[in-house]
């Protein structure tokens, strides 16, 4: 028994993602991609795609690093890849999903180093991702 509560607690405590926001970014990608309340009802779904981003945005920002390139350059792509995905939805609440996102994946202190802003974001956006 005691072998299980240790094996347990190392996997509790190596998981990649923080449960605290597991709630919220499900939630908020249900939102802003318009899925109906009822379908996914235990976002297992949702979560997947969420995790899809997470890995993305880890690996990512890794080779970033390892390239000695700029995070921000990808928090940039990142946030053009969800305004062409959600071309109907608020940049305000892309700006919320993404916060919550980078949260949940334990990339907050890289998305605060990322992020300039949101205006500066939608503008190279419409300038340079746009179609």
């Amino acid at each position: 028994m005691k072998k299980f509560i240790i094996f347990f607690m190392v996997l509790v405590s190596c998981s990649s993602y923080n449960s605290e926001y597991k709630d919220e970014v499900i939630n908020s990608y249900k939102e802003l991609n318009n899925i109906p309340v009822g379908v996914d009802k235990n976002g297992e779904i949702t979560l997947d795609s969420i995790e899809f981003h997470c890995e993305l945005a880890s690996e990512s920002i890794d080779d970033y690093k390892n390239d000695n390139l700029l995070i921000s350059d990808f928090v940039e792509i990142h946030y053009a890849t969800f305004r062409q995905t959600l071309k109907n939805q608020p940049i305000e609440e892309v700006e919320k999903f993404m916060r919550i996102l980078y949260k949940y994946c334990n990339l907050e202190q890289e998305f605060i180093e990322g992020w300039t802003s949101l205006d500066e974001l939608e503008q190279i956006y419409l300038s340079e991702y746009k179609q």
